[in-house]
């Protein structure tokens, strides 16, 4: 604490077997110079500490208090040591120390000091700089981190320089770099001002570095249905450097990578001999600038590969005969000349499902669980028209094929239009009424049931089991009314045609496209469609309630398309790719 100075006499006697002795002073005048402060001004973060210099007095035989106050009038009586904590102090205080020293309760001698609390600089604690470091593509953001020692509130100025070159348009705490060039520095010194008259300065400096190029977009797309897989750069990378950019394609199968060879025809191009049906496959386009060794993010597209496709029959383009001559069985039955002969062109071909969509399929269609349907190998029924056709959609979504209908689903249900030309979609759509019948007798001429052969007599109306001219049982080959049954039954249960078409008599009867079938008068001999924009459409095949002569090949009816008949289904056709 200091030096302490006797002033006085000493007296002490010491005897050999004597108790002890006794000391004697006074203490000295204490002066301004006996007293001072451990530093010459204080800001708020920093005790205030007092000392005072007694000479060579022995600070132990003094007893010596401390009188503190403080102009703002806060009361300091508890203050009793020569240190005042800063939890007391505050910017434009006067502090006053009155200190009185004394020996043996003897008068004491005193001295007066005053300090100034003063107005503390802030400081800059941490200064950042982000990204460090940094490319073109960045906008660099400085952030500050500062403690003012008076709470004051403080505000920042911001001077930047590009290889210490002032860059006097910016004065705030981000940087657009890409007016910078790659490998030059980008400083900036950051001033914290508290308002009053104190700052602090700190700066921080980063490198602008080779910038890699961004993710492109990129997308899978089939190359047709059962085709090549096609990964195209869809949206190019961006490089903030203006350095060309090149792609490296890999792909996943399964999460597994592939290591087949690819072709870079009309993109990178996976052939159709490495694709399985149900597989996920992923295509990743590395961007590389040439520059750096590394790639920059890639571009990702997963593509799910659709299960495998309903089995389709191919039906060739040509002419065909439709119709039954009018002396067969069951042509009074029908609907006249509506069903006369009468030859057909198609000037290109289509496939049509081998059989009809099945309940668990359609059900799946609609959100529900194929699981939960007591018989979901059976053929769907209670569909209206409408709704096959959205199914036909959805269907040629799942093949990225062009989707034939215009359909918007409602609290109602589904509401589908009918394309004009349904021969030029090439997605999953209804058969034409022509297109229906042709398969329907395996391109035949002759007969009027898929067999081949013809109702006999007075057979027409009967429900027991029935023969065709072939000799066939009609049962054989179709579910109608001698089955006894109140519901669709497993599809391909039957025989088939002969080109491989089950069900196309009885089982569930089958949405066709067109609303009407015309007279001879009327009948188009190529590519013929028949739509007049009514809410009929054609209903084909006859059904497990049919009466025989509804399962002739040529008959058909209209019924309400927005109507679910619990005998009514229907399967799909597409058109053939031209070549």
């Amino acid at each position: 604490m200091g030096r302490f100075a006797l002033h006085g006499a000493v007296c002490c006697a010491l005897t050999l077997g004597l108790a002890g002795c006794t000391e004697s002073f006074t203490v000295r005048e204490l002066t301004a110079e006996n007293i001072s402060f451990t530093q010459q001004e204080y800001t708020s973060d920093v005790p205030l500490e007092v000392v005072v210099d007694f000479g060579d007095v022995d600070p132990s035989k003094l007893s010596v208090k401390y009188f503190w106050s403080v102009d703002d009038g806060t009361d300091t009586s508890s203050i009793t040591g020569p240190v005042v904590n800063k939890s007391w102090t505050r910017k434009g205080q006067l502090w006053t120390v009155t200190v009185v020293a004394s020996h043996n309760d003897k008068a004491g001698k005193e001295v007066t000091a005053q300090v100034e609390v003063v107005n503390g600089a802030p400081v800059i604690e941490r200064l950042r700089i982000d990204p460090r470091p940094a490319t073109r593509a960045d906008t660099l953001v400085v952030e500050a981190e500062v403690t003012d020692p008076d709470g004051d509130p403080y505000e920042f100025f911001y001077t930047w320089y590009v290889d210490d070159e002032l860059q006097d348009s910016l004065a705030g705490p981000s940087f657009d770099a890409s007016a910078v060039t790659r490998g030059q520095k980008v400083r900036v010194e950051v001033e914290a001002f508290d308002g009053d008259d104190m700052s602090a300065t700190s700066q921080v400096t980063t490198r602008v570095v080779n910038a890699l190029p961004t993710a492109p977009t990129v997308e899978v797309r089939p190359n047709g249905l059962g085709g090549n897989l096609v990964c195209h750069v869809e949206v190019p990378s961006i490089d903030a450097d203006g350095d060309d950019v090149n792609y490296v394609m890999s792909w996943e199968r399964d999460g597994v990578g592939f290591v087949g060879s690819t072709t870079t025809w009309l993109g990178d191009t996976l052939p159709s001999g490495f694709i399985g049906w149900g597989e996920t496959w992923v295509c990743r386009a590395y961007p590389s600038d040439g520059v750096a060794r590394e790639f920059g993010d890639p571009g990702v597209y997963m593509y799910q590969m659709p299960l495998e496709p309903p089995a389709m029959v191919t039906v060739d383009a040509g002419t065909y005969t439709l119709g039954q001559p009018s002396t067969d069985v069951g042509y009074e039955l029908g609907n006249a000349e509506n069903e006369d002969e009468v030859e057909v062109t198609l000037s290109r071909g289509f496939e049509i499902m081998d059989a009809e969509v099945t309940m668990g399929s359609f059900n799946g269609f609609l959100g529900g669980d194929p699981l939960t349907i007591s018989c979901p190998d059976c053929a769907a029924s209670g569909v209206t028209w409408h709704q096959a056709a959205a199914y036909a959609n959805a269907l040629s979504a799942d093949y990225n094929l062009e989707a034939c209908y215009t359909c918007t689903e409602g609290q109602t249900g589904w509401s589908c239009d009918a394309p004009s030309d349904p021969y030029a979609c090439e997605g999953f759509r209804l058969p034409t009424d022509a297109e229906w019948e042709i398969a329907a007798r395996s391109g035949g001429d002759e007969g009027s049931l898929p067999d081949g052969g013809s109702l006999l007599v007075n057979g027409q109306y009967s429900c027991n089991t029935s023969e065709s001219s072939e000799g066939t049982d009609l049962e054989d080959f179709a579910l109608y009314c001698a089955g006894d049954v109140d519901a669709p039954q497993e599809v391909r249960s039957l025989a088939s045609n002969t080109w491989g078409l089950f069900d196309m008599a009885g089982n569930v009867a089958e949405w066709v496209h067109d609303t009407h079938r015309p007279g001879l008068a009327g009948r188009q001999e190529t590519d013929p469609v028949y739509d007049d924009g009514g809410e009929g459409r054609i209903v084909r095949g006859g059904s497990f309630q049919s009466f025989p002569y509804e399962l002739r090949t040529c008959y058909g009816i209209a019924r309400t398309a927005s109507y679910q008949y619990p005998t009514i289904g229907f399967r799909l056709v597409r058109t053939l790719p031209e070549d």
